[in-house]
């Protein structure tokens, strides 16, 4: 019998990351080859927006420059697969809410997906 070992997705950390734009340990969170996919008014179902990690990063640090604040609420935690809820609030009032879908292997995002609305 071989034991398998699985490191267990830390939610927490993930919330309090993007809350406090630690960025370090944001990006820890998601995998080298990791895949998000986005769909909006812009990008619907039929072209979806794809995105790797290298854009992720410059997404989280022009987000932490630009002094977005970010919640992460509504958890819904499996062993490899979780659902949030991510606001972004912008100074000027406007706001972009996202569902999403998160897959998880060894403890790190490895697919996002996620249906956003935003304010005009």
């Amino acid at each position: 019998m071989s034991a398998q070992t699985q490191t267990r997705f830390d939610f927490d950390l993930l919330k309090r990351s993007f809350e406090s734009w630690d960025l370090d340990s944001l990006l820890a969170l998601y995998d080298d080859d990791v895949e998000q996919i986005e769909m909006d008014e812009v990008t619907p179902p039929a072209a979806p927006r794809t995105r790797h990690k290298d854009d992720l990063r410059q997404i989280f640090q022009n987000g932490c420059n630009a002094g977005v604040r970010i919640s992460v609420d509504n958890p819904v935690l499996g062993e490899d697969r979780l659902a949030c809820t991510f606001t972004c609030a912008f100074d000027d009032g406007r706001r972009i809410v996202a569902n999403s879908i998160i897959d998880v292997r060894d403890g790190r995002i490895v697919r996002q997906f996620d249906v956003q609305a935003r304010d005009v």
